[in-house]
């Protein structure tokens, strides 16, 4: 991987940024991986804002650090749905294999509509020129949830950020409105 820039400060910033991941990742690819993540996401969803209080060098391990703690938590319902099965297996459980199944058919059917939802949001965010609260939508998919954090992040002011964040849920009232048969339009 090259250093951004290719200078020596470039490449003892990549280095440092290597060498976090490596202890956060414990692999080698893993952390190669990361490092090429976070410089991609700098220059696209997380662009580094000098006048903030924070150096690129921070901002780097904060995308690293970020990026590591989404992907362990998003394999954790995998992690835990095979938990379930196993445990009903060895503790000999009197629900039956269909009662089980059926649980794990409604959390899929569950995750699945909330994935629709989502993108029915966006949808709706796009075609409502709505740039500032799709910009706050990626930041939460990225774990980014307070408030304050997202307008840092974002350069705007709470203000800004809390109109944004209450546009996005008439968007998605509007939504789940659709999605229950009653015609709800946002205003």
């Amino acid at each position: 991987m090259d250093a951004p820039g290719g200078d020596r400060e470039g490449r003892a910033l990549l280095e440092v940024l290597l060498r976090f991941a490596r202890r956060v990742a414990r692999s080698d690819g893993h952390a190669e991986d990361l490092a090429q993540e976070a410089y991609v996401r700098l220059r696209t969803t997380r662009a580094f804002r000098p006048g903030d209080g924070r150096t690129l060098e921070g901002h780097l391990l904060g995308i690293v650090r970020s990026l590591r703690s989404n992907a362990v938590t998003s394999r954790r319902p995998d992690y835990e749905r095979q938990a379930g099965s196993e445990q009903l297996l060895v503790a000999g459980s009197t629900a039956s294999t269909e009662a089980a199944w059926v649980e794990q058919e409604e959390r899929a059917d569950d995750e699945a509509a909330a994935a629709r939802r989502t993108e029915a949001l966006r949808e709706k965010l796009r075609a409502g020129g709505c740039a500032l609260e799709l910009s706050v939508c990626d930041l939460m998919a990225d774990g980014v949830t307070k408030r304050a954090e997202i307008a840092a992040r974002l350069g705007r002011s709470d203000a800004e950020t809390a109109a944004a964040l209450r546009r996005i849920r008439r968007y998605m009232n509007s939504v789940m409105a659709a999605e229950s048969g009653r015609d709800e339009e946002v205003a």
